[in-house]
């Protein structure tokens, strides 16, 4: 999804690869991803104390937001995953600033 990858508001690289780890498991509008935190972990190199961590703070930033719970109403109660919906408005204050056309000079 490209908003993880060139937009999403992220504060390091581990973040990135865990926002881009959702997002690659939600639907076209960003909602309902649930990926296993050790499945994220794989993905990140890292451990599932630092997914939990770096999920906690997407949230914080407004990237993520905890989502419909019933979508993993399915697996067993100890096995369910969390859901998060990807939120796709949000934008990266210095991503958005370096797309807007700089000041003619004089101005």
């Amino acid at each position: 999804m490209a908003w993880a990858l060139t937009e999403a508001p992220v504060p390091d690289a581990t973040a990135h690869v865990v926002l881009i780890a959702l997002a690659n498991n939600a639907n076209e509008d960003g909602t309902d991803s649930y990926p296993y935190v050790a499945t994220i972990a794989r993905y990140a190199r890292c451990t599932t104390r630092t997914v939990h961590n770096k999920l906690r703070e997407l949230e914080k930033l407004g990237a993520i937001s905890k989502g419909d719970q019933q979508v993993v109403s399915h697996y067993r109660p100890d096995k369910r995953p969390t859901v998060y919906n990807l939120n796709l408005g949000v934008k990266d204050i210095h991503v958005a600033r370096s797309r807007q056309t700089p000041p003619k000079r004089g101005e």
